[in-house]
């Protein structure tokens, strides 16, 4: 994995599945599956000077352009001062 995504910040308790670094267009990413507090779902982090411009909604556009993955049920963004902004899907509650 790029060094870049080293320091990609975890919440307590989570639980990474699976991850991959993968290219959107020009942009690296990173795809997660996690499991936390009973929620399986997914993400995909960006750095966040890489998406400058963009807004939630862009951004969405963006992937959905620019991937095959299959966005799914309702869609969360959490824009930190870590440097990462994350784009949360495919909820599921067990």
């Amino acid at each position: 994995m790029n060094q870049s995504f080293n320091n990609v910040p975890k919440d307590k308790g989570t639980r990474i599945i699976d991850q991959q670094e993968l290219t959107i267009d020009t942009l690296t990413a990173l795809k997660q599956r996690w499991i936390w507090d009973g929620v399986l779902a997914d993400s995909l982090i960006f750095h966040s000077h890489d998406i400058e411009g963009l807004d939630d909604d862009a951004l969405l556009s963006f992937i959905n352009l620019h991937t095959d993955t299959m966005i799914i049920g309702s869609v969360t963004f959490k824009r930190n001062q870590s440097g990462y902004c994350f784009v949360n899907f495919n909820f599921v509650s067990f």
